[in-house]
């Protein structure tokens, strides 16, 4: 007859079972999501703040160039009304924008890109 054999497994599988029912690195773990989160918002929110950003300046200055084309088109300042809205845009080195005088008011849009995307704004001022 043969005779019972035992076999003793020692070390490896204790260990191994320990380390995987153990919190050991949860921590680190959970600090590497947090930042990976923090890194991928940042990445997707940049360009988002920097659309918005682009257009505010865009429409501070087509506000501007309106309300000194309504300023000298009532006689406020002197001279032509959008040739003082072309002094104002001057400024900002932008080629493609309009002024345009209807009855009391000043319509002044411009066209600006940011990146692939284009960006129209436009502001009126007058009566």
């Amino acid at each position: 007859m043969h005779a019972a054999r035992t076999v003793t497994r020692v070390g490896f599988v204790s260990a191994r079972h320990d380390f995987l029912d153990s919190e050991t690195g949860a921590g680190s773990m959970l600090a590497l999501a947090i930042i990976a989160t923090c890194v991928t918002l940042i990445g997707v929110l940049l360009p988002f703040v920097g659309f918005v950003v682009v257009h505010e300046r865009a429409q501070a200055v087509t506000d501007r160039a309106a309300l000194s084309a309504a300023s000298a088109l009532h006689g406020a300042i002197p001279g032509d009304p959008c040739s003082r809205a072309s002094d104002a845009i001057g400024e900002t080195r932008q080629n493609s924008w309009t002024c345009t005088v209807a009855g009391g008011d000043a319509f002044v849009t411009m066209d600006v890109s940011f990146g692939p995307l284009r960006l129209f704004v436009r502001s009126r001022a007058g009566l």
